[in-house]
Order: structure tokens, then sequence, then C-alpha cells
């Protein structure tokens, strides 16, 4: 299992000012994880949006 821990000390300019690394999103990310990891994810197709 992955577990993500940051620390608003150990974060670098940059990352405290995205909201990638805020608190909450964290959250949600090891929160999908698990599920994924459980087997309980949903595949999605990728969208080409690249211009033919």
């Amino acid at each position: 299992m992955v577990k993500i821990e940051y620390d608003e000390k150990t974060k670098s300019p940059s990352e405290q000012e995205d909201p990638f690394y805020d608190a909450i999103n964290q959250l949600h990310l090891q929160n999908a994880i698990r599920q994924l990891e459980s087997g309980n994810g949903t595949v999605h197709e990728l969208i080409d949006d690249t211009d033919s």
C-alpha cells in the first residue's frame, strides 16, 4: 500500500502553492489508491484529443 504523508515544513515553495499537494487532495488520492489496490477501481479508456 502507498502511504503519502506531506508536512508543510517539508514542501518546497512551489508545492505549498500547488493545489495538488493540498492535504484534502492528498487524502482523496490515498483513498483512490486504496480502492485501486483492493480491486475496486474503474478502468476508463483514454480519449485521444490529437488533431488528425
